[in-house]
């Protein structure tokens, strides 16, 4: 059963909203590796339990050292992509304007081939992180087992404000960016 939880957001600063919005969000319980494990062996009975463990222990390790060597790593279901893991490279400054480009240095008048390392270098380099996608074949397999639904909480959300000029999460555990490497 996948629990569920209504909330009533009285708006948010960052997304220009101010009256009430509702939205649903899942309230979720984790599987950790054993209890994975335990499932996948249902699968295969000639790879036991232990052997599933290692590998889903060991899963992540393989997955950071091949992005670190530029590869997506892409999980399939029925034959198709269904979860890409892969490394996501963006500006520390998110994006680079004519405006801000002359903030970081004023002789320039127009951005180009010839002023683009510079203008990165002086707005903080570029960034990596970790991401995941989900394909629409993972979503479409998991609609398929049709799940029931259960409603466990409904609670109304305080107006979230611009924090330091950036929207603030309040209080959401989902959807920030994890830190990120300089």
């Amino acid at each position: 059963m996948v629990e569920y939880m209504l909330k009533i957001n009285n708006g948010n600063e960052a997304f220009g909203t101010s009256g009430k919005t509702i939205t649903a969000s899942e309230v979720v319980k984790t599987c950790d590796a054993a209890e994975l494990a335990r499932e996948i062996a249902h699968y295969a009975e000639v790879v036991n339990e232990r052997t599933c463990k290692f590998v889903l222990d060991n899963f992540l390790a393989a997955c950071v050292q091949k992005m670190a060597e530029g590869k997506a790593i892409v999980l399939t279901y029925d034959g198709k992509a269904a979860l890409r893991i892969y490394p996501d490279v963006h500006l520390k400054a998110e994006s680079i304007n004519l405006a801000k480009a002359q903030e970081l240095d004023p002789t320039v008048t127009e951005i180009s081939l010839e002023n683009v390392t510079d203008l990165v270098r002086k707005a903080g380099g570029v960034v990596v992180r970790a991401k995941a996608e989900v394909e629409q074949p993972l979503t479409d397999a998991l609609r398929a087992l049709s799940p029931s639904l259960s409603l466990t909480e409904k609670k109304e959300i305080p107006r979230v404000q611009r924090v330091n000029g950036q929207g603030g999460n309040g209080g959401n555990t989902g959807g920030g960016r994890p830190d990120e490497l300089g």
